[in-house]
């Protein structure tokens, strides 16, 4: 799909800086193997029917700022290819207009997790469970909009199985930062599975925590 190069090039003026912020993040996502090679997808929200999103098939670690997609209406500018994955930004900013930025994830914790029926429980850790809430799990075979109504004020990401990990945020500072939680939060399970019997933070802590945090 392609629409006017004068609606491109205006939308383009009024969010250059947003076009820079999504490929220097999506490139330092890269340097801490967040976004592996070509995988991984960054978007923010511009206006209520527009975003902007990284393209397909781009190595993330040299996206530059002309490689950044603008989509509005569900359609691509013209002579640019949007991340495969387009459709499931789209269901999430249509199904949640407080989302301001959505980033898929490919990291080699997450896909620890993606991969194998072990289940992320943020309430392991303190940091993770007050930024990230719960993490939903959906199937390989789930539709966009079935990982979509999935988020909600407790549940900022989905872990889709043996694909990724769709994070949300008011804003990309936000959903990276839950990104780079999520990951790491995978990492320290994993390795603390080694050491022993893992020890969850209590309901009555949780509780308290829940209340503090709403």
């Amino acid at each position: 799909h392609v629409f006017g190069v004068s609606l491109v090039k205006k939308a383009s003026r009024i969010n250059l800086i947003r076009v820079d912020v999504v490929s220097k993040d999506m490139r330092r996502a890269c340097n801490q193997r967040l976004t592996p090679a070509a995988q991984g997808a960054f978007s923010v929200r511009i206006s209520e029917n527009a975003f902007l999103i990284t393209p397909q098939n781009a190595d993330r670690g040299y996206i530059g700022p002309e490689e950044i997609v603008l989509v509005v209406d569900g359609q691509a500018e013209s002579g640019k290819t949007p991340d495969k994955d387009m459709r499931l930004h789209q269901a999430i900013y249509e199904s949640h207009p407080d989302v301001g930025a959505v980033i898929l994830s490919e990291a080699p914790g997450v896909m620890a997790f993606a991969c194998t029926e072990a289940q992320l429980d943020a309430r392991m850790l303190l940091e993770s469970y007050i930024i990230l809430r719960g993490v939903k799990r959906a199937s390989f075979e789930a539709e966009d909009m079935e990982i979509a109504v999935l988020i909600d004020r407790k549940n900022s990401s989905v872990l889709v199985e043996n694909r990724y990990a769709a994070i949300t945020g008011k804003n990309l500072i936000n959903a990276f930062d839950r990104m780079e939680v999520l990951e790491y939060s995978a990492r320290a399970l994993i390795d603390a599975r080694s050491l022993g019997a893992m020890a969850q933070i209590s309901e009555d802590s949780v509780r308290c925590i829940d209340a503090m945090f709403e």
